[in-house]
């Protein structure tokens, strides 16, 4: 698939939830004030974490681009590692369905990926549910969820038609100020992404076809550091929160070393404090 449809698709993860109804605007301002306004300022720190949040969307490896080596490794679809569907009635709160919104990207990436495609149509209708939760219905319409149900399935055919459904959400971001839930969004599923690959990785060492996979996770190390910055400019919940684990998560990372290899031992030091995070995120409520 052409790099620029890669960035494209797995971008309008990140910005799923930017958009907001006009019409709904006097009901949810409280709601906007707190994910998208509610940011430490003086006057000129929105302007820096816009800054910052451009930076991460042009810097952090979105979805496919993590869980596509999979793939290429022609590594086995593990469905015990997905959010399951049904937990989806779980998310009140929005602040909850934007993190799960981002981690069920990722799950439809990692599904996509592994070629389970039976598993495709379920997914994608848990994501127009939150997106419409998320008053963002226009961003799978009956048109767009049409062109789904095709037979037989083809990788590449899905994942154009996420991007036409994602180009909605692109231009709803233009004209909406919704920060808060969209770095809710890209953090869900970065946490998902990485998540999947060191679970994938499991008890295999270093070496072999999984010498790519641990190139992927050390590398995740500088967008976590993007990530903290970004998510400490809101001090509310579940911010502060996610910001806390995630530096247990850094601290980590520098405990192997600048520039050293990652162990096995290392590895599962960080895929058991992710795991922690992302069972703060998909149990939340």
């Amino acid at each position: 698939m052409p790099h620029r449809l890669q960035k494209c698709l797995l971008f309008s993860f990140v910005v799923l939830v930017a958009g907001c109804n006009s019409h709904q605007a006097t009901e949810q301002q409280g709601e906007k004030d707190t994910l998208s306004q509610n940011i430490s300022s003086p006057a000129g720190q929105a302007d820096t974490t816009h800054l910052k949040y451009n930076h991460l969307i042009s810097n952090i490896p979105v979805p496919f681009e993590i869980l596509n080596k999979l793939s290429n490794l022609h590594l086995a679809y593990a469905p015990g590692l997905i959010n399951p569907l049904r937990s989806l009635s779980n998310y009140n709160k929005r602040e909850s369905k934007s993190l799960n919104l981002g981690v069920y990207g990722a799950d439809l990436t990692y599904i996509i990926s592994l070629g389970e495609f039976k598993e495709f149509a379920p997914h994608v209708k848990a994501i127009k549910h939150l997106a419409d939760e998320l008053d963002i219905p226009l961003a799978f319409d009956d048109e767009m969820m049409s062109r789904y149900n095709i037979n037989p399935p083809n990788k590449d055919t899905l994942q154009n038609a996420l991007f036409n459904s994602y180009h909605e959400i692109d231009r709803s971001l233009k004209a909406n100020d919704r920060l808060g839930m969209a770095a809710l969004v890209v953090c869900g599923g970065w946490v998902e992404s990485l998540y999947l690959t060191t679970r994938t990785i499991g008890q295999n060492e270093n070496s072999g076809k999984y010498a790519d996979l641990y190139l992927l996770v050390q590398a995740q190390r500088k967008h976590l550091q993007n990530l903290i910055g970004l998510l400490s400019d809101f001090k509310t919940e579940p911010f502060q929160n996610i910001v806390i684990s995630l530096k247990e998560t850094e601290e980590l990372y520098e405990a192997t070393g600048e520039g050293k290899l990652l162990k096995n031992e290392d590895l599962k030091k960080i895929s058991e404090e992710l795991a922690k995070l992302r069972a703060m995120i998909v149990t939340e409520n």
